[in-house]
């Protein structure tokens, strides 16, 4: 049952409420220093207004699950306030509180407990980006535009659960080897991307994709290339990292070229025409097809 009403806040018990939410494992979003500053300032000035409809949310456990800025800001102000409290939320209600702040799919996947929520917030967005676009143009994109449809962080992370439930067995198989990939690749292609061809590929040619990521691992170590293709991808990313560092180009561009890139290696072991073709050619050749045929940064 909710209890609604206004509560005069002191520095310690601000104190105390915050560190009791710590203490029942909630993780809340990140408290923006910015905020705090700008409310101490008014608190300690008075121009601090307490009726203006926000109200502090607590969740049955006790947890502050909305308000942890302005808690903070009362500790640093030193100034006791009265808030408006409400207490006895479900925890679950966290996800679709004040979306119009930045409360992202990390902070909802730390709070239902997934591993590296970092790493699996971003493939996970980029395969709901894929699915979207692949319904709708019948070509998936991982990096396309999110204001090219409807996206909200709770729509993404309840579409994650229903659709890929998979991610998080996924990602605790084969976390060890994305990351020897990511530091073979020179850290050159992003963890979320290694993350998500695994995921894609896995679906189609378990055997090949462990081929790819077992070269991707052990490059720099002198292995044998399963392939021409797959070191010609990784020399590519190479070769656009260091041309980065002294030409600019826009972040997105860099993964989406990179991407492109590992699609096209993928789609030539796939067809074995094509897999013999680019058997016996040159990194040259194949860097006039990418520019020829693919709408990447040409290195």
């Amino acid at each position: 049952m909710l209890n609604f009403k206004q509560e005069t806040i002191t520095p310690l018990k601000a104190h105390s409420m915050l560190e009791h939410t710590h203490a029942t494992g909630f993780v809340n979003r990140k408290i923006s220093d910015g905020s705090v500053t700008r409310y101490a300032r008014d608190m300690v000035s008075g121009n601090w207004k307490s009726n203006t409809g926000e109200v502090i949310k607590i969740d049955t456990k006790g947890a502050v699950i909305d308000g942890q800025n302005r808690l903070a800001a009362v500790i640093e102000s030193d100034t006791s306030i009265d808030f408006w409290v409400c207490r006895g939320l479900d925890r679950r209600v966290f996800q679709f509180l004040d979306q119009g702040k930045p409360r992202d799919l990390e902070n909802l996947m730390q709070i239902d407990k997934y591993p590296d929520p970092r790493i699996l917030s971003v493939t996970g967005k980029m395969l709901w980006r894929f699915q979207r676009t692949l319904e709708i143009t019948g070509a998936g994109s991982p990096y396309a535009n999110a204001s090219n449809f409807a996206e909200s962080e709770s729509s993404v992370f309840n579409w994650i659960k229903e659709c890929e439930p998979s991610i998080v067995r996924v990602w605790e198989s084969y976390k060890p080897l994305v990351k020897k990939a990511y530091a073979g690749c020179g850290r050159n292609i992003p963890e979320s991307l290694l993350f998500f061809v695994l995921y894609q590929w896995n679906i189609e040619d378990t055997a090949s994709s462990m081929k790819i990521f077992d070269y991707f691992a052990n490059r720099r170590e002198g292995v044998a290339t399963p392939h021409p293709v797959v070191h010609w991808a990784t020399q590519y990313a190479d070769d656009l990292k260091s041309a980065s560092l002294e030409k600019t180009w826009r972040h997105g561009d860099l993964k989406e070229s990179i991407y492109a890139v590992l699609e096209e290696m993928w789609a030539i072991l796939r067809d074995p025409d094509a897999n013999q073709y680019w058997s016996n050619k040159k990194y040259i050749t194949f860097k006039k097809h990418l520019a020829n045929e693919l709408d990447v940064i040409r290195v």
